[in-house]
């Protein structure tokens, strides 16, 4: 093809018909500029392509990473619900009207038997990744960005709710325990050993407003703690979908 235009440009020069030959030329010029927007149209297509697989793939990471995230989720809240329950069970045996009753081991039973329930991560380095990799800057689905986005402020608030709780533990009901319990009964019922004769002050747990206090804190922010374990379940279930939609859209186009 390159020999036939040439081969036209050599007869119109030899034929001496600059006007044909100038007009020639122009249209060349046309054709060849033609073909280079075409070959980077065609490259930035290409290359537009190769960056929405690989948004596609870190999306398709993400919801794996959601839907763990939502399993250990649901783990925490079992195990919180259940330190709940075992709180509002003290706190209603100890201000009971049989309260006075209570022998030492019940009592210990009941302010003992469960410490604070342990944090289950979330995973988070596939959302790290999507984020760190400029990635999201080929999605074309603005609200879908922004629940991505909004992700990190799930971790913040469920990091914060738990800290809460702890606190209330670390700060108050452990050193309050250290206080007035003798933990070394803790020790010697495990161990066969000798009880360490230590006073157990009972006046401190029974209809004691106090602790009933610290209890009650400890309830309060385990329900926090729970009401955003449902609220990010939520946000990270509606994600999911959107994500699950966005690929279901990508795909089809392919």
């Amino acid at each position: 093809m390159i020999n036939f235009f040439r081969n036209i440009r050599k007869r119109l020069a030899d034929d001496n018909k600059p006007l044909k030959y100038l007009r020639y030329a122009i249209g060349e010029i046309v054709l060849v500029v033609i073909g280079i927007l075409i070959a980077l149209q065609i490259n930035n297509w290409n290359e537009a392509r190769k960056a929405q697989n690989k948004t596609n793939a870190y999306l398709v990471m993400l919801s794996d990473e959601i839907k763990t995230n939502l399993e250990r989720l649901d783990l925490s809240k079992r195990v919180a619900e259940e330190h709940r329950d075992y709180n509002m069970n003290t706190l209603q045996v100890f201000n009971s009207d049989s309260a006075k009753t209570i022998g030492i081991d019940a009592l210990y039973t009941l302010t003992t038997s469960k410490g604070p329930f342990m944090r289950f991560q979330l995973s988070r380095s596939s959302f790290d990744d999507l984020i760190n990799s400029g990635a999201l800057e080929n999605l074309r689905d603005s609200l879908l960005r922004n629940r991505i986005f909004s992700i990190e402020a799930s971790f913040i608030r469920l990091e914060k709710q738990y800290n809460s709780v702890w606190f209330v533990w670390e700060q108050q009901i452990r050193p309050y325990h250290l206080e007035h319990l003798n933990e070394s009964r803790l020790v010697t019922g495990y161990r066969d050993l000798p009880e360490i004769p230590f006073e157990t002050d009972m006046d401190a747990f029974i209809y004691n407003r106090t602790y009933a206090n610290m209890l009650s804190g400890n309830i309060i922010f385990i329900g926090n703690y729970l009401i955003a374990i449902d609220d990010i379940q939520n946000n990270f279930a509606v994600t999911l979908d959107h994500i699950k939609s966005y690929l279901n859209k990508e795909t089809s186009k392919s």
